[in-house]
């Protein structure tokens, strides 16, 4: 778009613009996709100590590659359908199947008990802090 003074802008909105003499000006602003990449990461013992019980998890920063598939954007949502996007309570998952992710993975019981200890003492010196924080 050039600026001139036969075309110059005097009032827009999103969708259209009038010019200085009155003329409706059409915008049409779009956004479209043409591929998505869909990637896979490995699970992993994780440390985050927001879990309200047992082991927490998380996924690893680098993708499996060998996963790594691209496609239309239209068989994307096909595919996974919008109906399976999960949001709010329905993200969390309890103790006991993140448990038993884990071990399916080849994780010891020695290592859950271990991340569950980490994030207990996390907990406990959280609420040491607070005590402490209390009688300032």
């Amino acid at each position: 778009y050039y600026y001139s003074p036969k075309n110059a802008m005097s009032s827009c909105s999103s969708t259209s613009c009038t010019s200085a003499n009155g003329s409706n000006i059409s915008r049409n602003k779009t956004v479209r996709f043409a591929t998505v990449q869909v990637r896979y990461y490995p699970i992993t013992i994780g440390d985050n100590p927001s879990v309200s019980g047992g082991v927490p998890l998380t996924i690893e920063w680098d993708c499996l590659e060998d996963y790594t598939e691209s496609m239309n954007v239209d068989v994307f949502e096909r595919r996974t359908g919008r109906f399976l996007r999960r949001r709010g309570d329905s993200l969390i998952m309890n103790s006991m199947t993140r448990a038993r992710i884990l071990k399916s993975m080849g994780y010891t019981k020695q290592e859950l008990a271990d991340a569950i200890y980490k994030v207990a003492l996390y907990h406990k010196q959280e609420q040491y802090q607070q005590q402490l924080w209390c009688v300032e």
